[in-house]
């Protein structure tokens, strides 16, 4: 797990909530504490495709949680305003796809009861912005592999969308 404090909330949150930097993600959960406290979980409702376009079965029949790209827009009406939220927390999660891409290509292998969730955690405490990431497997390991290449694949990306950070 890493802590970044990202150094330019507006660049940062122009291209998480504006921008396609981050679709590739899927949201896990959205807390943003202004006025009320509204949460957003992302975890699919199956129930709810039953009977639905065949089109949206497909979509989501390899996901857990929906796509980014399809709740900012929610998300960025809940954070826009004349006053800054006083809290927010966004957990999102690299697509099951795209994980084991970038597992694959660091020559790490797991079984699907054992393959690691990629996290993303965007963090707003009234005052600083943080990125955490952090590797979670179902069951306990020793093995900080995973743990070691996410954070390293966590810098990259926020390097190539040119959104400046700190270590912690």
């Amino acid at each position: 797990m890493i802590c970044l404090k990202i150094t330019s909330m507006k660049q940062c949150m122009g291209k998480f909530l504006a921008g396609n930097s981050f679709d590739h993600f899927c949201l896990v959960q959205a807390i943003v504490k202004n006025l009320n406290t509204i949460t957003i979980e992302g975890k699919l409702n199956r129930d709810f495709l039953k009977g639905s376009l065949e089109e949206k079965e497909n979509l989501y029949s390899s996901l857990s949680y929906r796509p980014w790209g399809e709740l900012k827009g929610l998300c960025f009406d809940l954070i826009k305003g004349k006053h800054t939220p006083l809290f927010f927390q966004f957990v999102l999660l690299l697509s099951p796809t795209q994980t084991q891409q970038l597992l694959d290509q660091q020559g790490l292998h797991f079984s699907p009861e054992n393959f690691p969730s990629l996290l993303l955690t965007l963090r707003y405490d009234g005052e600083n912005l943080h990125l955490i990431s952090n590797a979670n497997f179902p069951t306990f390991t020793l093995s900080k592999e995973v743990d070691k290449v996410w954070e390293e694949a966590t810098k990259k990306f926020l390097l190539a969308q040119e959104i400046p950070f700190e270590e912690e």
